[in-house]
């Protein structure tokens, strides 16, 4: 299949092939190696992830036989599970039987110079003399990790991050709210370790290998965030405070398709915090300024549907008229937002009502 990297994804998802099923169609073609700083051991660099995401994937049972073909040939045999079950004696006394003196200051002053934790046991193989197994190596960058985090280094390492990124993707589905109390926390730890030397979300990409790529956990977040903000008004405030650092970070994106979506939804947002004028005011400009493009209809009318829980008046006739002018104008994408749908489901709404 050839779809550019700026195309829509074939999978239907709305967002550009490049933030979405990539590496899903490249499969076939050999992954471009790691940069020294996050790539050691389980053959990561082969697969294009970090050695501490491979390590967290053979812990699901679903991919521990992909996992161990894949990345070892046999098998992992340590996981960051399993570190977490050893006690801090029992994790630097197996660090110290292979030649290694383990010395806490020394070990948390590596850690600033370092954005992976993995990459701070380097200066204990450098101890070593005779040549261990990749079983010895995969523990001393998982223990190093861990360590890392025990011993309250004041920054996180980018292990520690995504961990956290997956903690809210534990609760995205069923508790939202939950998600995103923690998905807040790593967009301040994004915002003070990472994002302040970048300009585009591909540049964070670049930067940060975890579980889920940046840019999609960005889009992720703000779902959850606009999901939470319809039951509770304090996440849609969350989500506009949110969605405003996301654009004034990274508003001169080349994406426009990924940077529109932010602008709708901080737009719903609006509405849904109490500031309905506002929200219906920033659609209408985006109508104003691409009227050849359905998400400014589509999120519009959609807007107007929360007038009576600010207060107004709801009016399905000018929803249907919002939506029958993208129709006639004629729109470019309007299969793409289900405008024929949509509108459909709102004439008979409204002849229910007369």
């Amino acid at each position: 299949m050839n779809v550019g990297r700026n195309d829509q994804c074939p999978c239907g998802s709305g967002k550009k092939f490049k933030k979405c099923c990539i590496h899903s169609f490249s499969e076939a073609k050999p992954a471009a190696p790691l940069t020294s700083e996050n790539s050691r051991s389980l053959n990561s660099g082969r697969i294009g992830i970090s050695a501490y995401t491979i390590a967290k994937f053979a812990e699901d049972k679903s991919l521990m036989k992909m996992v161990n073909s894949v990345a070892r040939g046999g098998r992992v045999l340590w996981t960051p599970s399993k570190i977490r079950a050893l006690s801090t004696e029992e994790i630097v006394q197996k660090i110290e039987s292979v030649g290694i003196k383990f010395d806490e200051t020394c070990f948390l002053n590596e850690c600033q110079k370092h954005k992976y934790a993995w990459r701070v046991s380097e200066m204990w193989l450098r101890q070593i003399k005779e040549k261990i197994s990749m079983d010895m190596d995969d523990f001393l960058g998982l223990a190093s990790c861990i360590l890392w985090e025990r011993f309250n280094s004041p920054k996180y390492s980018y292990e520690m991050l995504d961990d956290l990124m997956q903690e809210g993707y534990a609760f995205s589905n069923k508790e939202p709210q939950k998600a995103c109390d923690i998905w807040w926390k790593a967009w301040d730890i994004f915002k003070k370790q990472i994002i302040q030397n970048s300009t585009t979300a591909d540049e964070v990409d670049a930067e940060f290998s975890g579980t889920q790529c940046f840019s999609n956990w960005c889009q992720d977040f703000r779902t959850a965030l606009l999901n939470s903000s319809i039951k509770n008004r304090e996440y849609a405030k969350l989500g506009v405070t949110y969605c405003s650092e996301f654009l004034e970070i990274f508003g001169v994106e080349d994406d426009k398709l990924f940077i529109d979506s932010f602008i709708g939804d901080i737009a719903e947002m609006y509405a849904l915090s109490g500031d309905q004028d506002k929200g219906e005011r920033l659609m209408r400009e985006l109508i104003e300024n691409e009227p050849q493009s359905a998400k400014g209809y589509a999120v519009l009318a959609q807007i107007i549907s929360y007038r009576p829980k600010n207060g107004g008046r709801a009016c399905i006739e000018e929803q249907i008229k919002i939506l029958e002018q993208a129709q006639s104008y004629p729109v470019v994408d309007g299969k793409d937002y289900s405008l024929e749908d949509r509108l459909e489901d709102l004439k008979k709404e409204n002849s229910g009502r007369s």
